[in-house]
């Protein structure tokens, strides 16, 4: 099964709430019913996604100071894989603006499987020779996912919880 990352957006108000008692987080995260915010998935892309977008950054095609690049704050306990960040609406603003710029063209330049091999980028499948492209896709799908995930968010004025699961 592995580790998935996952987003889950929630109204500022209860991020306020939450905030101000973290031992109700895990059940904010895992409620049965997400029908009315659902959650957003990068499954296990989640690693390479962030090394891509360090890459990025690196190249200077993504902003270095983009609040993505670095942990949100930590709330409440431990979820399996350890606790989860959040993002505070404005910095969801920022990151989705971020995001939002890079281009299929950038990502792929950004996608560098030898280094993802070497530096153990999970779930460390970067170097199969047959499988680079599908690989590729994999990580550009889950992207997209996620730059969606986090307009929504925007447009809704919601923080997100980050979190492996």
């Amino acid at each position: 099964m592995g580790m998935h990352g996952y987003l889950q957006q929630v109204p500022a108000a209860r991020l306020e709430e939450l905030i101000a008692d973290p031992d109700l987080v895990h059940d904010e995260l895992y409620a049965d019913d997400r029908s009315s915010n659902p959650r957003c998935t990068t499954e296990k892309t989640w690693n390479a996604i962030q090394f891509v977008l360090q890459v990025l950054s690196d190249l200077e095609h993504f902003p270095a100071d983009s609040p993505i690049l670095d942990s949100g704050i930590t709330l409440g306990d431990d979820l399996s894989y350890g606790p989860a960040d959040y993002r505070t609406p404005d910095e969801v603003a920022v990151i989705s603006s971020a995001l939002n710029k890079v281009t299929e063209e950038m990502l792929r330049d950004a996608y560098r499987p030898e280094l993802m091999t070497e530096h153990n980028v999970y779930p460390e499948t970067w170097d199969r020779e047959d499988q680079r492209e599908w690989n590729f896709g994999w990580i550009q799908g889950y992207f997209q996912e996620m730059t969606d995930y986090y307009a929504d968010a925007t447009s809704k004025g919601n923080a997100i919880f980050e979190y492996l699961g």
